[in-house]
C-alpha cells in the first residue's frame, strides 16, 4: 500500500503539476506546441487515486459490470429525448452531458490549471463537450483527490462575459447579476448542477518533463452540486466531443488516445493526445455526432472468417434513435439484442466441449465459462468489427472476454435489452475493452475515426 501511496503522491506532485517548476521559464512554454499529451489512469491502475491493492478480480469485473449498465441506461434516456438535431449544443447540454455515474468514469486525464497551478484528476467523456471542474467556494462539492481550485487565487482566472462570442454562439447562455455565462442544470431525478463559464490557463506536461502552458481556455467552474452520490475520485469532466466549447476544438481539430491492457494495474502507456500532432494512422472510418455522440456504421461482424447473418438494420441510426456509438465511458460492448444473439450463438458453438458453461440466474444471457482467459482460450479466433470504409477492430480473447473470477470468465459483449421490447431503437456502443491495443484517432474536420492497432508504448516519444 505504501508503493500504491507513493506513486499516486508523484503523480500529484510532479514538476508539471507544482508551482515552482511552472516558475522556471526554461522548462515552460505558452508557444502553441503540435500536440499535448496525457496520461491516461484507468480506474483499475495502480496510479489511480482510489487504487485498492486488496480488490480481488471479482470487485474488478462488478464495477465495471455496474459501469456500463448505468452508462447503457444513461445513454438510452439520452437518446429517448434527443431529436435528429445537429444544432450547436448548449452548455446545459454539454453540463448533462458530462455529469456520469462515478463508477463509469473510466480514465482520468491529469493537467494543472490557474497561475498558481492547481492539480486536477477529470474524467475523461467523447460524449460531452466542456471541460468543467469543481470551483470554490463549492456547495457538495464530491471528489476530493486533489485540492479544488480556488479562482479568486488565479491571477489568470477571468470569467466570460454575457456579451463573449462564446455566449453568443450558444443557444441558451445564461447569465448571473454580475454579467458573468453561467449555467444551472436540472435533472429528472432530483440532483442539480450550477457554476460560471470562465477563461483559464492550462497546464501540460511535455514528454521531455517541461511543460506547455495554454492561455485562455474556456472551461466551465462549478460552484453548486447537488447530487445522490457520495464519495468519488474526480475533480471534474474532460469533454471531447465536437462542440465548440470542447478542448479538442479549443486546441485545434484532432484527437487521439491510446489504451493497452487495461487489466494490467501496472501498464503505464495509456495516453490522450490533443492537437495536430494526433497520431491519425491506420484505416479510417466515417463519424457521424447525434447528441454529442460519435456515431459510426458498423457494417457486420466476423468470428474467424466467418461473417455472423445480422441484419444491418440493427445498426442503422434512425430518427428515433439507435446506431452505433464510440464510447470512452463504457468498459463492455453493447450490441443490438439480435446481433447479440448472432454473436453469442457462434462462440458458444466454438466452446462445445472444450470448457465447461457457467451460468448466473441472474444474469441468463451471459455467457461465460469455467477457465482463465490467458490460459485457456489459445488459438480461439479474434472477432471482427467491420466498418465502413475498411477500418476494423479486432478483438483477441482479452478484449473480448472479462475475468470475472480466479476461475471464471464471461463475454464482455451484453444485449441491449432482453428481446424486441424496445425503449428507443437498438442501441450498439463500442466501449474500452474492445478499443483495447488500439491508437483511436479523430480527425474533427473531415469527420473520420481512423483504429490502428498498436503497443501503446510504440507511441510514447
Amino acid at each position: 500500500m505504501a508503493i500504491v501511496a507513493a506513486l499516486v503522491y508523484f503523480l500529484l506532485s510532479s514538476s508539471a503539476f507544482s508551482a515552482k517548476a511552472i516558475g522556471i521559464p526554461a522548462a515552460s512554454t505558452t508557444t502553441r506546441p503540435r500536440k499535448l499529451v496525457a496520461k491516461l489512469i484507468h480506474r483499475d491502475s495502480v496510479l489511480h487515486p482510489c487504487y485498492n491493492p486488496n480488490e480481488t478480480i471479482s470487485d474488478r469485473a462488478e464495477r465495471a459490470i455496474r459501469g456500463s449498465n448505468s452508462r447503457l441506461a444513461y445513454l438510452q434516456a439520452k437518446m429517448k429525448e434527443a431529436t435528429f438535431s445537429e444544432d450547436i449544443q448548449t452548455v446545459e447540454d454539454d453540463i448533462r452531458a458530462s455529469v456520469i455515474p462515478d463508477e463509469g468514469t473510466i480514465f482520468l486525464a491529469n493537467f494543472s490549471i490557474g497561475e498558481p497551478p492547481v492539480v486536477q484528476l477529470v474524467g475523461v467523456d467523447t460524449g460531452s463537450s466542456l471541460l468543467w471542474i469543481q470551483c470554490l467556494p463549492c456547495t457538495n462539492c464530491l471528489h476530493r483527490p486533489a485540492p479544488i481550485f480556488d479562482p479568486a487565487k488565479s491571477k489568470t482566472f477571468a470569467n466570460l462575459s454575457c456579451n463573449s462570442t462564446l455566449c453568443n454562439n450558444l443557444k441558451r447562455c445564461q447569465c448571473d447579476q454580475f454579467n458573468h455565462a453561467s449555467f444551472k442544470i436540472e435533472y429528472e431525478d432530483g440532483s442539480n448542477t450550477n457554476g460560471t463559464i470562465a477563461r483559464e490557463q492550462l497546464v501540460f506536461e511535455t514528454s521531455d518533463e517541461g511543460i506547455v502552458i495554454l492561455p485562455n481556455v474556456t472551461f466551465g467552474c462549478g460552484h453548486n452540486i447537488q447530487t445522490r452520490q457520495s464519495g468519488g475520485n474526480w475533480t471534474g469532466v474532460m469533454g471531447l466531443g465536437t462542440g465548440i466549447a470542447s478542448l479538442a476544438r479549443q486546441f485545434g481539430s484532432k484527437f487521439s488516445y491510446c489504451l493497452g491492457n487495461i487489466s494490467d494495474p501496472f501498464y503505464n502507456y495509456n495516453h490522450l493526445i490533443l492537437g495536430e500532432g494526433a497520431e491519425l494512422e491506420g484505416y479510417s472510418t466515417p463519424f457521424e455526432t447525434f447528441d454529442g455522440h460519435y456515431y459510426v456504421t458498423l457494417e457486420g461482424i466476423s468470428i474467424g472468417e466467418k461473417k455472423l447473418e445480422i441484419d444491418p438494420d440493427v445498426f442503422a441510426r434512425t430518427s428515433d434513435g439507435g446506431g452505433v456509438l464510440i464510447d470512452s465511458g463504457s468498459t463492455d460492448t453493447t450490441l443490438a439484442y439480435e446481433a447479440f444473439t448472432s454473436l453469442a450463438y457462434e462462440i458458444s458453438s466454438f466452446m462445445d466441449g472444450i470448457l465447461t458453461r457457467s451460468r448466473d440466474e441472474d444474469r441468463r444471457w451471459e455467457l461465460c465459462y469455467n477457465g482463465v482467459v490467458t490460459r485457456d482460450l489459445e488459438g480461439f479466433p479474434v472477432v471482427t468489427f467491420h466498418f465502413a470504409g475498411g477500418a476494423e477492430l479486432v478483438l483477441d480473447p482479452e478484449s473480448l472476454f472479462h475475468q470475472r473470477t480466479e476461475d471464471r470468465f464471461c463475454m464482455a459483449v451484453d444485449p441491449d435489452s432482453l428481446g424486441n421490447d424496445y425503449v428507443v431503437t437498438p442501441t450498439n456502443i463500442i466501449g474500452v475493452m474492445a478499443q483495447q491495443n488500439y491508437n483511436v484517432a479523430y480527425d474533427l474536420d473531415k469527420k473520420l475515426i481512423y483504429f490502428q492497432r498498436i503497443d501503446c508504448e510504440l507511441l510514447i516519444d
